[in-house]
């Protein structure tokens, strides 16, 4: 089971790179709080950790569990992965409570709004999502390749399983008057939609590309053009006006910047350094990572980068493992 559980983390983050010589210590001279996987302790444990005073937080308290994936569903709140499956707790490590029970069975997930978290069953014939209620525990079936909506009351969904003819139509469900609409139809498989934070956006991936379109429909954007490469992950920020992505290619990595109304990529300075899962503060501009010297190296370490200036600061370095940050809203 903790073997699991920690292919879960691993799979739970996506490849960005930065420059090796902007990866400098320096002083720590903004606000604000991530919570970080770290091995710093003995096992797999939360910590929180206060950017303006460098102080840490064990908020798992335990030294043997292994846990991993948090992200925070609102400022007070945080869902992880347990070996007993997904669970929620104050930022403060108390009030623990498991939202959903499966332990390694439910290999990834997303907090997608205050109400909402997305979760993938990796043991499921199609491997399909599932939504939760954070609260209640209600349960929305999202299929092979569906996305729940931040407010909660639309979905959209491909069909790359369920009709391999319908494998490049996007398809917007309203879940309230149950009317569906196709956004758009292409040529090439569409998957792993992403609704934008303010739910008027959604981006997708066809053909290896990165692309966005309008929820209400339209022309879709494409997000990566010219850019040679595997597409990695890729998140919205927190004002819906930015989607962070990396492009792969052999043993090297980028971290790109795009606004979907202003299509053209910025690639942040990179070399052959690797970083790993970012994570948006709540302005929209910083992002925290996990970076290690080289591909599949150790020791792994916090940085941020500020996306406007490219500066780099290292955070809380140690001899440990530190992986999957998520910044505090």
């Amino acid at each position: 089971m903790a073997a699991l559980m920690r292919l879960a983390i691993l799979l739970n983050v996506g490849v960005l790179a930065l420059t090796a010589a902007a990866l400098l210590a320096a002083p720590l001279t903004f606000s604000g709080e991530a919570a970080f996987v770290s091995t710093r302790e003995g096992g797999y444990q939360i910590f929180r950790l206060d950017m303006t005073t460098g102080n840490l937080f064990n908020i798992s308290r335990h030294g043997t569990r292994v846990e991993g994936g948090p992200c925070w569903s609102d400022r007070d709140t945080l869902i992880f992965q347990t070996e007993g499956g997904v669970t929620r707790m104050d930022a403060d490590g108390t009030h623990r409570r498991l939202i959903v029970r499966g332990g390694g069975t439910f290999g990834w997930h997303a907090c997608i709004s205050p109400d909402w978290v997305t979760i993938r069953n990796f043991f499921s014939p199609n491997e399909g999502y599932v939504a939760v209620q954070v609260t209640t525990g209600e349960r929305r079936d999202l299929g092979s390749n569906g996305a729940l909506a931040p407010h909660g009351l639309a979905l959209v969904y491909t069909h790359t399983l369920t009709d391999p003819a319908l494998t490049g139509t996007l398809t917007h469900l309203d879940l309230v008057s149950g009317t569906e609409r196709v956004l758009i139809r292409r040529p090439h498989p569409i998957s792993l939609p992403v609704w934008s934070p303010d739910g008027t956006q959604i981006a997708y991936q066809e053909a290896g590309r990165l692309w966005a379109i309008s929820a209400a429909g339209g022309d879709p954007v494409d997000l990566s053009r010219a850019m040679r490469g595997t597409l990695g992950a890729y998140t919205w920020s927190p004002d819906s006006r930015w989607i962070v992505f990396t492009i792969l290619e052999g043993r090297t990595s980028a971290v790109v910047v795009v606004a979907p109304d202003d299509p053209q990529p910025r690639i942040l300075p990179t070399t052959q350094t690797y970083c790993v899962n970012p994570s948006w503060s709540p302005d929209s501009r910083r992002l925290i990572m996990v970076c290690a010297v080289g591909w599949s190296e150790y020791p792994e370490d916090l940085y941020t980068i500020d996306i406007d200036t490219g500066a780099v600061r290292s955070v809380a370095p140690s001899a440990a493992q530190d992986i999957a940050p998520a910044w505090r809203p």
